[in-house]
């Protein structure tokens, strides 16, 4: 570029000038003019007296920039000076899109597709080899929840006989019927118990989204209503005052939207360093025969579990809990108001966690807390504490009791005291509000916290959950839809205890046995959410970390798996099949009759297979052998614009799957 310039010579001064001009771009040109699906291009340039340049909008510097387009794209430079811009010839590289399945795993997404059809070729499959084909709808929208419809179905067809009906599947063994002596009729009231027990949350967690949406609008407002309560935001196990013996407290009766609230009397059963336990006086002579005798004082039995185990193993995992009235130690209530299971289905909500209680942290004016005679003025305690549901609601027989004692009050209160830990580390710490988390990762850090301190998937109990998962993710509309899992969504809670909150517990399950867990604690301390925020601790985008544990699931620990990345690790969950499958055999001992505790798939009808899809929701095909010849599948969504990820396993011999044993 010329410059104007000035010379001094003999005293007298002469301007040199000349008009400045714009940059010139003299080639512009790409080394491929057209490429497969993923492979690069090398685009490179002659450009003179250009200050800046941009390639299809984006700055770049240098003479030439590499490319992987995922579509047909036409790309042009442009050159910028202080006199104007100028751009180049456009140069179009065609994209082709070409997937051929070369590795035993291989995911396919949206840019895979060619219109609204994927084909993907095989070139040669084995005479042992099938292909297990697991579609995935990743979209974040879905159908009304009240109604288990799917958003999206797919077929899948082949060109090959791979693609024919398949034989029914051999039977598979017996699980020992050892296991089931003395222990049927207490593992299935711990199963009816479960399944029940979890359904509510769902609406617990709508409400908590809801009270973080207008406490974010408040913040960005600046209205925060006065000066905020001073409390420290951790547990120094000191309490400010002696506990009161008696107090009362706001509850919500049942977690129904719009449920009101009542005021309840109660007396403190037990102080440990941690929490205070405190019963709703309406309900003493249900626990009365449970404070002595043989069996032990449930208040002893449930501190000591407390703080020698749910306390110490959920703070060490998550993180500290908060402490907004200051008083040093968490408030545990038990109380029948929290409902009876629904005459219906027969569900009952456990326990909650409600961020109601402790808002008035930095909004006082707004959420302070109920003073008035009938909880009317908004029904928070202005204390950090969780809700329990009483042996009122729980139990109709002492066996039954015994088992809320013994196992379902303890895993509560460790799912319970998650949801305390994540409100307090993603809010009340640094004091953000804008991104409520969702709802499944909630619930499944809960579930995953339930083994963490001993119970879950560490039990029986817990296992026959695990089983009934995967034995019941199965496309079939011939049964009750609302019981059958073939439409669980992660993102739609449909109020389904297993199909929800294990599905979830097995995604996070398996990603602590992968990588620690440390991992469930980056989730919970920041103020990130969603599946954004997990991608970002995983270390890999969410469709790989969801298609690698749909693969888990069907694959883990099974001799032909693709990898041994796809395995459940942990003590109590490895083998995964052997161990779900030992809570199943023939014969009303099993907690789950007749299921054989492997993952259901689809198989093909003269080359067809067809399936249903939720929001963050797969199903599973496998197709027969193959005949050492090429076979090539197409996967065509019926709802435009839904486009699933697909992921493509090649194996050799043969896969249980879960449908039912035989049993004579």
């Amino acid at each position: 570029m010329k410059l104007a310039a000035s010379l001094l010579a003999f005293g007298t001064v002469f301007l040199l000038s000349a008009c400045g001009s714009s940059p010139t771009i003299s080639s512009f040109t790409a080394d491929k003019s057209a490429v497969n699906l993923g492979e690069s291009v090398n685009l490179s340039w002659t450009v003179d007296g250009a200050e800046s340049l941009t390639l299809n909008g984006g700055a770049v510097t240098g003479t030439s920039a590499t490319v992987s387009p995922k579509k047909t794209t036409v790309y042009s430079l442009t050159a910028t000076n202080g006199h104007g811009s100028v751009s180049s010839s456009p140069v179009t590289v065609t994209v082709t899109v070409q997937n051929v399945v070369k590795d035993d795993w291989t995911l396919y997404g949206p840019d895979h597709y060619s219109g609204n059809t994927l084909t993907v070729d095989v070139p040669n499959l084995g005479l042992n080899e099938h292909l297990a084909i697991i579609a995935m709808n990743l979209g974040d929208e879905d159908v009304d929840p009240s109604v288990p419809v799917p958003n999206a179905t797919l077929t899948v067809t082949g060109t090959n006989p791979v693609f024919s009906a398949r034989p029914a599947p051999p039977p598979v063994a017996q699980a020992s019927a050892q296991m089931a002596v003395g222990n049927g009729p207490e593992l299935e009231a711990k199963r009816a118990l479960r399944e029940r027990g979890l359904r509510g949350h769902e609406v617990v967690r709508a409400k908590e989204a809801q009270l973080l949406a207008d406490a974010a609008r408040r913040q960005k407002a600046g209205l925060k209503g006065g000066p905020a309560v001073t409390a420290p935001l951790y547990r120094t196990g000191v309490a400010a005052s002696a506990a009161p013996t008696n107090t009362n407290f706001c509850v919500q009766q049942g977690v129904a939207p719009g449920s009101p609230y009542a005021r309840k009397s109660a007396t403190l059963k037990k102080e440990t360093a941690h929490a205070l336990f405190y019963l709703d006086d309406d309900d003493a002579s249900d626990y009365a025969p449970y404070e002595t005798g043989v069996a032990g004082d449930i208040w002893i039995t449930l501190g000591d579990l407390w703080e020698n185990t749910i306390y110490p193993a959920d703070t060490q995992t998550f993180g500290a809990e908060s402490d907004v009235d200051g008083n040093g130690k968490l408030i545990i209530f038990f109380s029948r108001e929290l409902g009876a299971p629904d005459p219906v289905t027969q569900s009952v909500t456990l326990g909650y966690y409600s961020a109601n209680d402790v808002l008035l942290k930095d909004f006082p004016s707004d959420y302070p807390k109920d003073t008035t005679s009938d909880c009317s003025g908004g029904g928070s305690n202005g204390a950090d504490m969780f809700y329990m549901n009483s042996l009122y609601n729980l139990a109709t027989t002492p066996d039954e009791a015994e088992s809320v004692i013994a196992d379902s009050y303890p895993d509560t209160l460790g799912h319970e005291f998650q949801h305390l830990i994540n409100f307090n580390q993603k809010h009340l710490v640094p004091g953000d509000y804008s991104v409520a988390e969702d709802t499944w990762i909630n619930e499944g850090l809960s579930v995953t916290a339930e083994d963490i301190i001993g119970f879950g998937w560490n039990g029986p109990g817990g296992r026959s959950d695990a089983n009934a998962y995967l034995t019941d993710l199965a496309f079939d509309y011939s049964n009750n839809p609302f019981l059958r899992y073939f439409n669980a969504s992660f993102s739609n809670w449909s109020g389904d205890p297993v199909g929800n909150y294990q599905g979830a517990h097995a995604f996070f399950r398996y990603f602590t046995d992968r990588m620690g867990e440390g991992i469930l604690k980056n989730i919970v301390q920041t103020t990130q959410a969603g599946t954004d925020n997990l991608a970002r601790v995983l270390g890999e985008p969410f469709d790989q970390a969801f298609a690698e544990w749909a693969t888990a699931l069907l694959f883990s620990n099974e001799s032909n798996e693709p990898s041994t990345k796809f395995d459940f690790t942990g003590a109590n969950w490895s083998p995964l099949h052997a161990k779900l499958t030992a809570s199943a055999g023939c014969g009303p001992a099993f907690p789950y009759p007749n299921r054989a505790g492997y993952l259901q798939y689809e198989t093909f009808d003269n080359g067809t297979a067809k399936a249903a899809l939720r929001s963050l929701g797969f199903n599973v095909f496998v197709t027969n052998a193959g005949l050492n010849q090429p076979v090539t599948l197409t996967v065509t969504p019926t709802q435009s614009g839904v486009q699933p990820e697909v992921a493509v396993i090649r194996f050799s011999g043969s896969l249980p799957d879960g449908r039912q044993l035989s049993c004579n």
